[in-house]
């Protein structure tokens, strides 16, 4: 009963340091409640339709675990070195180490109880509040992903809770067995011991940064560049942020003393009361607290980054629809057999049965493709076996043979070529003629009837070519379509084309084609057909060649709805869903990441000034005693402080300006070039904003506590 009712006095008295760090355990409990409520709720609908989304919140939710540890055990340290004086003042007093470690468990066990109590209570009601933001970004239906709380998310939470309150004890008991009382006495003013600073180490920093600043500014050349391969277009990134957070740490710790000493060396500057006493501060000050400054602006900037990128992704989901589903129903890379396919006719009685209005509908024939080198201006041969295998260093000609189906299938009406007459339409560029008036393939010489396309129908069919192509690409010189006036013909002409012949293989190909609708009508009619079209698209998979893959690489025809693959049967509706509720899951758990780093600069800045002014109040009374009047020591205090804090700000600021061009350029990559640099400009300038004035409220409320500790005794 006495070490109980000494444990919360303890607390109460020391409720300056102890409240923030039992109000961020509530909030992590919190947090990671929220996190354990939403991942058991996210559904079989959910889930089935993107995994992504499941994969995204055990993420996400192992993301909050491992920084609520980092932040505990923070707060954690800085409460037991604030109190280490209090502490040695017990041992002396006669309290014997066990019993000291008895109180502190004590006190942990207290906080324990109320972190679960008001993290339960705060997590169930906000949990509600957030799942509807969570269910609102993803625009999902009311039956389909409903808010449940359940005993597992509670019991885990509490479980991880226990664990982390166990750890924190041990370090405690550990702290105390290994310090003496005249060690507790003094270690609240022994300050952070951080290495001196060196000029050699302040210009290894300051290289860092400026070759991870390169690597994001040439980020284009390494996205886009055909000769880079993705996994190590990831490396390069990779070490861009290593040798960002190396420099910032390196530019914190030596790099800020190496610049103080140089300002020492102008005497102008440096002989004047405000900043003769400044600088000597700061030099003190930045020695020991160099690393949590740094800690401060590389949080700043992975929260600004964290949301800048989740905010483009999600302000890009319509254009992303928009990319991957034009059509209201495409099925793609159907294999066809010619004269025997029904699909669309069956899927046009299905609509009209369901009370829908068609629009528009057609085939979209993908005919032979093959990838291959110009030898002048109207000759094209086939690679090498060695020019082959080293695609990613050279540019080609990619073409898209059809034959007379290709071409009925999709206009509707047989195509009039004569032997060796063919159609050849440019795709990357629009309305421009192809150059010669023959053209040759290997040994095979064909002659140019027509290079643009005078039907209205045909236009629309190259349009689209374009716009669903990634004829954009730097490796692509041009694209072609070339109709052919015989089946033979145009295989003769890919075989042309094509390294390590294989005849049977050729004569074998199937033509493959994409069925395209358009539709309107009632939520309930889409819904109606798009349910009836699933089930005879299931029924007629394997005779349609639809196919999926599972985890064991071996190809496997659905058997129900939900089996069938989204990147050959696409819905529209279904498209939208699937892609908001993807991209709003991203956004949320960029939104919970960030409030997290939030959290954790605000904390960081708090104890920073707790902590410092502690240490300065004893210096501010020297300079009070020696001379200097109140109101100055005031003007030194605040212009200190705004220097010691705006620090973090700006360099987090230049981060986040040098790494623009790399999250634009990752996010061009992700969406095919569809974001404008305007639309990134945007998002930049607005999070940046919110950040600044966040972080100038958190320094304004806390350089309060600090003027009030130095100022005590003023």
């Amino acid at each position: 009963m006495f070490y109980s009712k000494l444990a919360w006095r303890n607390l109460k008295r020391n409720r300056l340091i102890y409240l923030p760090f039992l109000f961020s355990a509530i909030f992590l409990f919190a947090l990671n409640l929220l996190m354990s409520v939403i991942y058991e709720n996210i559904g079989n609908q959910i889930t089935e339709r993107t995994l992504t989304v499941q994969y995204l919140f055990a993420y996400g939710k192992n993301i909050i675990f491992v920084f609520s540890i980092i932040f505990t055990f923070y707060a954690n340290s800085f409460m037991m070195k604030h109190r280490q004086k209090e502490l040695g003042i017990y041992n002396i007093l006669g309290m014997d180490k066990k019993a000291l470690g008895k109180m502190v468990m004590i006190e942990n066990f207290i906080t324990f109880l109320l972190t679960v109590l008001g993290g339960a209570l705060s997590g169930s009601i906000f949990s509600k509040l957030l799942f509807l933001v969570l269910k609102k970004l993803m625009t999902v239906g009311e039956s389909e992903f409903v808010f449940k709380l359940n005993f597992n998310a509670y019991f885990y939470v509490i479980i991880f809770f226990i664990i982390t309150f166990l750890l924190l004890s041990i370090i405690n008991l550990l702290l105390i067995k290994r310090n003496n009382p005249i060690k507790f006495l003094h270690a609240s003013q022994s300050g952070e011991k951080e290495p001196k600073a060196h000029f050699i180490l302040a210009i290894l920093g300051f290289l860092a940064l400026i070759v991870g600043y390169f690597i994001s500014l040439n980020s284009k050349k390494i996205i886009f560049e055909p000769k880079i391969a993705s996994d190590f277009t990831v490396f390069y990134f990779f070490v861009a942020i290593i040798l960002v957070i190396i420099g910032t740490y390196l530019a914190f710790i030596t790099g800020s003393i190496a610049f103080l000493k140089l300002l020492k060396k102008n005497k102008k500057y440096y002989y004047r009361s405000k900043h003769f006493i400044t600088l000597s501060n700061l030099s003190f000050r930045m020695k020991k607290n160099g690393i949590g400054l740094a800690n401060i602006c590389i949080l700043s900037t992975m929260m600004l980054v964290t949301l800048i990128t989740t905010i483009g992704c999600y302000t890009k989901a319509k254009d992303m629809i928009k990319k991957e589903s034009t059509y209201d129903l495409a099925i793609m890379r159907v294999e066809a057999v010619e004269g025997k396919e029904s699909l669309g006719a069956d899927l046009e009685k299905m609509a009209q049965k369901s009370s829908l209005k068609i629009t528009d509908s057609g085939y979209f024939m993908h005919g032979l493709t093959s990838n291959c080198k110009s030898v002048g201006t109207d000759s094209f041969v086939a690679f090498s076996e060695k020019e082959f295998n080293d695609s990613y260093n050279h540019s080609y000609t990619e073409f898209k043979f059809m034959n007379p189906f290709d071409y009925k299938k999709m206009m509707k009406y047989p195509l009039d070529l004569d032997d060796k007459e063919v159609l050849i339409y440019q795709i990357s560029k629009k309305k421009q003629s192809y150059p010669a008036k023959e053209i040759s393939f290997g040994q095979k010489t064909y002659t140019v009837k027509e290079s643009i396309p005078k039907d209205n129908l045909l236009k629309k069919i190259i349009k689209k070519y374009s716009e669903t192509g990634h004829y954009n690409y730097p490796e692509i010189e041009n694209c072609y379509i070339v109709f052919f006036p015989s089946k033979n013909e145009a295989l003769d002409a890919y075989a042309e084309l094509t390294i390590n012949k294989d005849e049977k293989m050729i004569k074998e190909e199937k033509t493959s084609f994409t069925y395209l609708m358009n539709y309107s009508g009632s939520k309930k009619q889409r819904e109606q057909f798009e349910t009836n079209a699933k089930k005879y698209i299931v029924k007629h998979a394997k005779q349609l060649s639809i196919s999926t893959t599972d985890y064991s690489g071996k190809q496997k025809y659905p058997s129900s709805i939900s089996q069938l693959p989204y990147y050959l049967v696409n819905f529209l509706d279904d498209a939208r869903e699937r892609i908001y509720i993807q991209f709003g899951g991203f956004l949320f758990i960029g939104l919970i990441c960030s409030i997290v780093f939030l959290l954790a600069v605000a904390l960081i800045i708090y104890y920073k000034q707790l902590s410092e002014g502690e240490q300065d109040k004893y210096r501010f009374e020297i300079m009070q005693e020696v001379g200097l009047g109140k109101d100055e020591v005031k003007k030194i205090v605040n212009y200190q402080l705004l220097i010691f804090f705006l620090g973090p700000l700006f360099f987090a600021g230049v981060n986040i300006i040098f790494a623009f061009p790399m999250m634009h350029n990752m996010l061009n990559s992700l969406f095919a070039q569809f974001i404008k640099i305007e639309t990134i400009i945007k998002i930049f300038t607005g999070t940046l904003a919110m950040f600044t004035l966040f972080y100038l409220m958190v320094y304004l409320k806390t350089s309060k506590v600090y003027y009030r500790i130095v100022e005590r005794k003023g």
